[in-house]
């Protein structure tokens, strides 16, 4: 049965604002609060090894979301997923040709409705990020 746990990172993302990548490196520039009312902070969430990505929003993870047991000790949206189905599935499809050993499913999640599934070899890195006028203009952010 799948299980959420934590990771090494610990943030609340309010938003995913754009996922770059390919070639096995992938970053997600995201944003957070300390409150409402606080200027975002933005990060990049960065794999050097990703051997498989899914995205969705919400709705699309609602079935499984719900079947998701919980060992969580804090309020992180960046979590891992033990024996995560994506992780499965990759491993069947591989037969035997890649090492999955030491793969993790990396679960990302935000304050509206992006849910992100990561295979990694590797922790991923978190670095302060610092946005261009364009993107903090087209954010999804909402000001007040």
């Amino acid at each position: 049965m799948e299980r959420l746990v934590n990771c090494d990172i610990n943030i609340m993302i309010e938003t995913i604002e754009r996922i770059t990548g390919g070639n096995r490196q992938f970053e997600i520039v995201l944003a957070t609060r300390d409150d409402i009312l606080s200027q975002p902070k933005w990060y990049k969430l960065c794999f050097n090894h990703v051997v498989a990505l899914r995205y969705t929003i919400e709705n699309g993870f609602l079935d499984r979301g719900v079947k998701l047991s919980r060992a969580v000790d804090n309020n992180s949206t960046v979590l891992i997923i033990e024996n995560s189905e994506l992780k499965q599935e990759f491993s069947r499809e591989v037969a035997g040709t890649f090492k999955t050993d030491d793969i993790d499913c990396y679960f990302i999640g935000d304050n509206t409705d992006t849910i992100i599934e990561v295979l990694s070899i590797g922790k991923p890195t978190l670095i302060q990020y610092e946005p261009t006028s364009e993107e903090n203009e087209n954010s999804s952010l909402i000001t007040y």
